[in-house]
């Protein structure tokens, strides 16, 4: 079964193919010449050979790799930091399988191809495409918005059902205009009750389907309904085939697909499978390498307050500078812990003298005025100082920049199975909860945002939580 696909639509992926070819191939020519110079490229277009071959069918590589990624797809534009992710990805993928080339190329028949291979050559070819796609695809955005304001560029779409989650999908339709989809109305199963907000909006019935796409030139049909028989699903699917109209079905299970989902056969039978963004081998890796070069270069900015801070904590009282602590990270492995000391030594000790002033609901212990704090401890807690040294766990993996917070054990023993999720992903410093109320959130709001950044996941949102913490400790709003 295919779609139709309008002759406007087929022009704009055109042309945004050619600019992106032209923009892939143009960054690795200008790399060769601000690296060499007229040394190579002064002599005319002759001894431009070298890298014009390689050039090309990089390029070609490039549009491949853009088009598996969904570059070309025009319904729903991406957030600019998601977008701004996949260009990174792409980029840093075919730089990798540029540099494989020019070194294989010089052993092999492709010879032809070769050239003095250039490591500064091959960053900043990755540079400029990062710059030059992601410019070009913010300006499709741009130009696709602008012609849906004008309701140009929209398919025609019909929803089969009137049940929750077909009102729902047609709510979340009609408040965002930008997916290029114009639904006219419903085509109900049954007999059953319509809700008053969507009868004017009724179609016809399904029995009458193949009738109302021709009256209407439906292009696309959206189905949900569990209720309808697998005849009426064969049907609807024989009348879309025949009249050229592309079928759409939402899963029963649709409250889960905020997953990244992948479909497959496995001896004629349809599985879903769903993985988050935070377990896909990618993610993890960038996650990674942002959290250890942000840690270490926070590190180095901030040495001298933590020697200010260790002769504050000294000149107070006696002890250790450093609290140390296990606590819970992914998959429930125990971790060292390390904070600024911010109690009295044997705090630890006298934790059953005071658990009973536990204002914090759920699984957690939070006391307003704790009267273990020191005097230096309750500035630091109020500033969220006392967690500095974690940048420590951060670089040696124990830990994230962004987060659920680590949890203690006899805590964990409180959560429910599912609120054990929370220990898929490594605890952070800071957290969507840190930035959303702090302390005076309850376990279960700070268990929601937590499974929320989890599904939502994305490097945007690692530094706009960052971003946000700065100003919410500055602040010192929710902090004890």
């Amino acid at each position: 079964m295919h779609s139709r696909i309008s002759p406007r639509s087929l022009i704009f992926k055109a042309i945004l193919g050619i600019v992106d070819f032209s923009i892939l191939f143009l960054s690795i020519v200008l790399a060769f010449w601000i690296e060499f110079g007229s040394e190579k490229i002064g002599d005319g277009i002759s001894s431009l050979e070298f890298p014009i071959s390689y050039s090309i069918i990089l390029s070609i590589i490039g549009i491949i790799l853009l088009f598996y990624e969904d570059f070309f797809e025009i319904k729903k534009p991406l957030e600019r930091s998601e977008l701004l992710l996949k260009v990174i990805k792409v980029s840093f993928t075919l730089s990798v399988i540029g540099a494989i080339i020019a070194v294989v190329s010089k052993q092999t028949i492709f010879s032809q191809i070769s050239f003095d291979f250039s490591f500064f050559v091959t960053f900043l070819s990755f540079l400029f495409t990062i710059i030059f796609l992601f410019a070009n695809h913010l300006l499709s955005y741009e130009v696709i918005k602008h012609y849906r304001q004008k309701g140009i560029g929209f398919r025609k779409v019909v929803i089969i059902g009137t049940g929750k989650i077909e009102i729902d999908f047609w709510n979340a339709l009609k408040a965002n205009i930008y997916t290029g989809y114009d639904i006219l109305g419903f085509v109900t199963t049954g007999k059953k009750n319509i809700s008053r907000k969507i009868r004017k909006n009724i179609l016809g019935k399904v029995e009458d389907l193949k009738k109302i796409f021709i009256d209407y030139d439906i292009e696309e049909v959206v189905l949900s309904n569990p209720s309808i028989s697998q005849k009426q699903i064969l049907t609807i699917m024989s009348i879309c085939d025949k009249l050229d109209v592309k079928i759409n079905i939402i899963p029963n299970i649709y409250g889960v697909m905020t997953y990244k989902t992948k479909i497959s056969t496995l001896l004629n039978f349809p599985l879903i499978s769903f993985e988050e963004k935070l377990q896909l081998r990618w993610n993890k890796f960038l996650k990674m390498c942002v959290d250890i070069i942000v840690a270490t270069v926070m590190l180095i900015i901030v040495f001298p307050l933590f020697v200010i801070i260790a002769i504050l904590i000294k000149f107070e009282t006696e002890g250790p500078i450093f609290f140390t602590q296990r606590r819970l990270g992914k998959g429930e492995r125990s971790f060292t812990l390390y904070k600024f000391r911010s109690m009295v030594q044997d705090a630890e000790k006298q934790f059953q003298k005071v658990e009973h002033l536990n204002q914090a609901k759920g699984a957690m212990f939070k006391i307003k005025n704790d009267p273990r704090l020191t005097l230096v401890g309750k500035f630091l807690r109020k500033y969220s100082l006392d967690e500095l040294p974690q940048l420590l766990n951060v670089i040696n993996g124990e830990m994230s920049l962004v987060g659920p917070r680590p949890s203690l054990d006899r805590e964990a023993k409180k959560y429910e199975d599912w609120q054990l999720k929370r220990y898929d992903i490594k605890p952070g410093i800071t957290g969507l909860a840190q930035v959303s109320g702090r302390s005076d959130l309850s376990f279960d709001q700070i268990l929601e945002l937590d499974l929320y950044y989890m599904k939502n996941w994305s490097i945007g949102l690692d530094f706009k939580v960052l971003l946000k913490t700065i100003r919410v400790v500055l602040r010192a709003k929710g902090a004890y």
